[in-house]
């Protein structure tokens, strides 16, 4: 049986990334899942233009990267 496939959304990369709230460590355990092979995560080039705008806006160059 092939594992599932998720679209990730940009919103579970900020919760991971940027936030410090109940959605974090859920978000996390997903993107652990993707990691080990669980579940296939899938994202589009539009998920990466979305997250860079706060950081940069920001001037945030380490998160940004």
């Amino acid at each position: 049986m092939a594992p599932t496939c998720l679209y990730l959304d940009t919103n579970i990369f900020i919760y991971a990334f940027e936030t410090k709230t109940e959605r974090h460590l859920a978000a996390w355990r997903l993107l652990t899942a993707v990691e080990q092979g669980a579940v296939v995560g899938v994202t589009s080039e539009l998920t990466l233009a979305e997250l860079l705008v706060r950081p940069l806006r920001e001037g945030n160059h380490e998160l940004a990267d």
